[in-house]
């Protein structure tokens, strides 16, 4: 969340947003896994479906990408920042 910010702001310019909000679905990705670790062992509701929960973790990051790509190319595609674009057509800081 911390790149988009900076390069939402202008900083990070050697990364597009396309590969910050890849990264951020990796990242996610593997911290929702690292959270079901163990979780097998516990005796749970017959209700919970691990199995289709660690398929739906899994298909998080096409997903995210699906949802993202349109608007990480359209901000790609900006010349300047967003922000800095948004004050010099507004006049607002």
């Amino acid at each position: 969340m911390s790149e988009m910010l900076m390069t939402f702001y202008g900083g990070q310019s050697d990364k597009s947003f396309g590969e910050i909000f890849q990264q951020g679905s990796v990242d996610l990705q593997k911290y929702m896994m690292e959270a079901l670790e163990g979780i097998d062992e516990i005796a749970l509701d017959e209700t919970i479906h691990i199995e289709s929960i660690k398929k739906l973790i899994a298909d998080l990051p096409a997903l995210m990408s699906s949802q993202s790509s349109r608007v990480a190319e359209e901000l790609d595609e900006g010349g300047e920042s967003p922000v800095s674009e948004f004050e010099a057509k507004t006049g607002i800081g």
